[in-house]
């Protein structure tokens, strides 16, 4: 009995620890597995994350198909200059009337701005109507809405945008998609013009020219502005931002090349480092080393139709960049200002009209972008 133990008492003597090398080793190997596996969980964050944001489209596209059944149209791009756009349009349709409410409480057509006009009948000083008269309280319920959002570019907190001086630049929550618009210019000479684009179309400009903005005759995306109507006791030349009523320009029938053929909305443009930039100028250094001067107007308030930055535009490339825009993309002179593209690698994402998402990658050529941002342009092509 006792050898027995004593056999027992030697062999835990003899039993041998890792040598130094060999924990080195199991560390080294530890490590590597770790290596390979971060990106492995990073790629399936951003996997999420992309989802996230198409389901975010989602409901924007069943919005848009519950305000087509309930007002008999398309949500506007905008009732008018200086009123609400199609995302203030459709909160009744996210379960956000309380924030649709809180806007019509402040004006019966959507007022996001008052003008004071000039001689001329131009604006020349601008007032902020709901949003200076809005609590901080107020203020965070509208910045906190996430489906207007895309999360792989920034958190679902709030996001206030702080008044600008900017006569053309209105207050208001910052959002992460763009209405698609498509503007065929009345140039048959310049062959670039079709492809061009602006948020202001006007009812108005058909009748007068193109004094207000351009003629919405010469718009042919999904979402044009609305059908309004002035206070013809004014004069002429006054002040045309005086309207009694609207209403939808268009039902799903402008869609003529089918609703599985046109992009409604999109993922904005908005380059690393210019998250919470509008309406500034600044150098930007590239990340060639080169320098280009940078018109910040990507991430302005969603809600207000005050440029193009808030509904979005296809734009030409003079210079051979893509329409599509990566985040290191220079954005400019307008041609870049108001562009598409996402923080998702490689591709960027549309609602169409059926409702449905799609990735669309960056390569994606113009001629294909422009026939599924065109209503009726009779051109076959696929994604």
């Amino acid at each position: 009995m006792k050898n027995a133990n004593c056999m027992k008492l030697c062999a835990r003597g003899n039993a041998r620890a890792f040598t130094l090398v060999e924990l080195l080793v199991v560390i080294a190997i530890i490590g590597i597995l770790i290596a390979l596996l971060l990106p492995a969980v990073q790629a399936a964050r951003e996997a999420a994350r992309r989802m996230q944001c198409a389901n975010h489209l989602k409901q924007m596209g069943l919005a848009v198909h519950n305000f087509h059944d309930a007002r008999k149209g398309l949500p506007p791009s905008a009732i008018d200059a200086g009123r609400i756009t199609t995302f203030g349009l459709i909160y009744p349709y996210m379960e956000q009337t309380a924030l649709f409410e809180k806007i019509t409480s402040y004006g019966q057509y959507g007022d996001v701005l008052t003008f004071s006009m000039d001689g001329n009948c131009n604006p020349a000083s601008m007032d902020n109507v709901w949003w200076d008269g809005m609590s901080d309280e107020d203020r965070n319920a509208f910045g906190s809405v996430a489906a207007f959002k895309c999360p792989s570019r920034r958190s679902t907190g709030t996001a206030i945008q702080i008044k600008t001086t900017n006569l053309w630049r209105a207050a208001g929550p910052r959002g992460d998609y763009a209405v698609v618009t498509y503007c065929r210019l009345n140039d048959p000479g310049n062959p670039s013009s079709g492809r061009r684009g602006n948020w202001f179309q006007s009812w108005l400009s058909d009748e007068r020219g193109a004094q207000w903005g351009m003629p919405i005759s010469w718009y042919y995306g999904p979402l044009r502005a609305s059908r309004v109507t002035f206070n013809r006791s004014l004069p002429n030349d006054t002040d045309p931002w005086t309207i009694t009523g609207w209403t939808p320009s268009d039902t799903f029938a402008w869609l003529a090349d089918g609703t599985s053929n046109q992009f409604i909305l999109g993922e904005k443009h908005i380059p690393t480092g210019e998250i919470g930039k509008c309406g500034d100028i600044e150098n930007r250094t590239l990340p060639d080393g080169s320098v280009c001067q940078m018109l910040n107007r990507s991430d302005c308030s969603i809600l207000a139709s005050t440029n193009n930055t808030e509904v979005g535009a296809f734009r030409t490339t003079q210079d051979g960049r893509p329409l599509l825009m990566t985040n290191d993309d220079c954005a400019v002179g307008w041609n870049y200002d108001y562009g598409f593209g996402s923080w998702h690698t490689g591709v960027c994402q549309f609602m169409l009209g059926d409702g449905s998402v799609q990735s669309v990658s960056i390569t994606t050529s113009s001629t294909i972008l422009e026939a599924y941002s065109d209503v009726s342009d009779g051109k076959a092509v696929s994604l």
